[in-house]
């Protein structure tokens, strides 16, 4: 795998800069890195893409960012951009999963003239999650407000060797492993939880909740199962599309689909993307 580091407006990220051909932005959530994509990466470098892969800030081995106002999606969002012009990328198609996601659809929102087209996966337009959400999705959201507390959801997380983290990991051994290795390091799993508090603090928790529509073509994916997204966030993200917007729900899959199902995301990622 390629790797290069980049300083970007004082951060040192480690991104996976992988293959020939068209560019491919992959961008991971909590308490992912961009190890999330070793599955997907040879298959979509096989298909003829370029695959640029950042761990994103505070994550795998890009550097902490210090507070919590640091870990705001409008500053990822310009790292991104300053990324993709360091690496002379003028037009991107880009892939987003949990955080990653909502910080696809800022960039989306924000960088139109780069970003051709988005693929969303499980996390659908803030809009859609906060504006036309229903009783079912505020519950399966209610952990958000346990990783807003400071202190306490490190104390949480890190108790029993790690139990919550383990548990989240249901569906893959690899995945359990690979948080363990990244988020039990000192500051990892704090910068995790500095996603949630940075972006719904007063002061940049309108970048979220007053995002503007996107206007190039969207696909969103999410599987059925997600404990901790709905489906009808992602089918309501339409609303907040002016180009064209499919969704696909996939049958008996739950929220880390670039581990479980990366076949199958592949195939319909290069389907959307021979359709506009």
């Amino acid at each position: 795998m390629n790797i290069v580091t980049i300083e970007l407006n004082g951060i040192s990220y480690h991104v996976i800069d992988e293959g020939a051909g068209i560019p491919i932005l992959l961008l991971h959530g909590f308490p992912d890195s961009n190890k999330l994509w070793h599955r997907m990466i040879p298959l979509l470098t096989g298909r003829g893409y370029r695959v640029i892969a950042p761990d994103l800030r505070g994550y795998g081995d890009t550097a902490l960012a210090g507070d919590a106002e640091n870990y705001s999606v409008a500053l990822s969002a310009k790292d991104l951009f300053d990324l993709l012009l360091a690496l002379d990328i003028r037009k991107i198609k880009v892939v987003g999963h949990d955080w990653g996601a909502i910080l696809g659809w800022y960039l989306a929102a924000h960088y139109p003239t780069i970003v051709e087209s988005y693929t969303a996966l499980s996390v659908g337009h803030p809009k859609a999650y906060f504006r036309r959400g229903t009783i079912k999705q505020l519950f399966k959201g209610s952990y958000v407000g346990l990783f807003l507390q400071r202190g306490l959801a490190e104390k949480v997380f890190s108790a029993g060797n790690y139990f919550v983290l383990r548990k989240m990991a249901v569906e893959s051994e690899e995945l359990k492993q690979q948080w363990l290795h990244d988020m039990t390091r000192p500051g990892r799993l704090t910068a995790g939880f500095n996603w949630y508090r940075g972006n719904f603090s007063l002061k940049n928790s309108g970048h979220l909740f007053n995002l503007p529509n996107v206007s190039m073509p969207v696909l969103g994916i999410i599987g059925q199962n997600d404990p901790a997204l709905t489906t009808e966030q992602m089918v309501r993200s339409g609303h907040y599309v002016n180009g064209s917007f499919q969704h696909h729900i996939i049958e008996d899959e739950g929220h880390w689909l670039p581990e479980t199902c990366p076949e199958q995301l592949v195939e319909l990622i290069t389907a959307f993307h021979q359709s506009y």
